[in-house]
């Protein structure tokens, strides 16, 4: 039996640019285009920025903070995404992402 995501007016989505799917997944991996969807969904309303804590990412993807960083430096190097710490934040909040 299929099983169905319930739908309402609090449920929000992140759109997906078909080309991502198509060419990214496949250049990056699976991991690291998960990741970047989830850093999409942080960004809103015309933003291009994230700053979720590893913390947090890691309980959304079910990963290691080693797995994670991994992934987020995979993004980097194609140039998917930029880092840039801000030293103000406790360590686990410094990284703030930019979505190119």
């Amino acid at each position: 039996m299929e099983r169905k995501i319930p739908i309402n007016k609090t449920n929000s989505y992140t759109t997906i640019q078909d080309y991502f799917l198509a060419h990214w997944v496949n250049t990056i991996g699976l991991g690291p285009a998960m990741l970047y969807i989830q850093l999409l969904s942080y960004c809103h309303k015309g933003k291009d920025t994230a700053w979720p804590s590893i913390k947090t990412l890691n309980k959304r993807l079910g990963t290691t903070t080693k797995t994670l960083i991994r992934y987020r430096n995979t993004l980097i190097e194609f140039g998917l995404i930029k880092k840039v710490v801000n030293k103000d934040l406790p360590p686990e909040d410094m990284t703030i992402i930019f979505i190119k």
